[in-house]
């Protein structure tokens, strides 16, 4: 009899170790996971976690024995560190999708241009920036139908790489907008609800080509709005892309 109770107190250790090795990865993960371009590695020790979890939870299963919190936590804890990391992305880089629907079924309204203010303490609406040069182009307002009834901007912008390898608008330079003074938050469009819709900001480009780029944002009101690009990783340089435009 006690010798099947040392047994049954071994695997209690064994799994409570592969249980709280699937905690400490998910940990790590949720730690990382607020981190744009660098929570790539967060997504994979999620991952892991998440493997690390199921086996130990299995074991438990299998064996019955105890500790079952320990991969149900893991789990949890590494399925919530992919969802952040994926949303802290798309909020960073996301604009919206680059496939090729067909959309002969939408009732779509007017697609107004909107015309840029002509305040005279406007930045350089385009410039160089680093490796690269930037020039914001347009703002138009997305099309609202049976797919889209939010007030979306879009905003194309040129980018240039001059760099010596390949590189994206997203990854190379940090675009903001703001609306009374508040940074807006990025909208997801597809072509299926937007048709024009250009490439995404994470598509590479070759050194010395150029691509037009889309990005969409949530609008609060019909304010003016703030364009802002600056480089996303060199922290010396302070030089800036802005242009504003007149939504009214």
């Amino acid at each position: 009899m006690m010798f099947m109770e040392n047994v049954a107190q071994e695997k209690v250790k064994k799994n409570n170790k592969l249980g709280v090795a699937a905690l400490i990865v998910a940990i790590v993960a949720l730690a990382g996971s607020w981190v744009p371009l660098m929570n790539i590695f967060s997504i994979i020790s999620a991952i892991v976690g998440i493997i690390l979890g199921i086996w130990s939870f299995a074991n438990v299963l299998t064996k019955k024995s105890g500790g079952m919190a320990l991969p149900i936590l893991a789990a949890v804890i590494s399925v919530g560190s992919i969802v952040m990391a994926y949303s802290m992305n798309n909020h960073v880089f996301g604009s919206g999708d680059s496939s090729k629907t067909s959309n002969s079924d939408s009732d779509t309204s007017s697609n107004a241009k909107v015309d840029e203010a002509k305040n005279p303490e406007i930045a350089d609406t385009k410039g160089t920036l680093g490796q690269y040069d930037v020039e914001i182009l347009s703002a138009r307002m997305a099309q609202k139908n049976k797919y889209n009834d939010e007030d979306i901007v879009i905003i194309t912008y040129k980018f240039t790489n001059n760099s010596d390898k390949d590189a994206s608008f997203g990854l190379s330079l940090k675009s903001q907008i703001f609306q009374n003074g508040q940074e807006l938050d990025t909208a997801f469009l597809t072509t299926i609800s937007e048709p024009d819709l250009k490439q995404t900001s994470s598509n590479d480009v070759k050194t010395g080509f150029s691509i037009e780029v889309d990005k969409c944002y949530k609008l609060k009101d019909k304010s003016p709005v703030t364009v802002e690009v600056e480089p996303y990783f060199d922290f010396t340089d302070s030089s800036k892309v802005t242009r504003t435009f007149d939504l009214s």
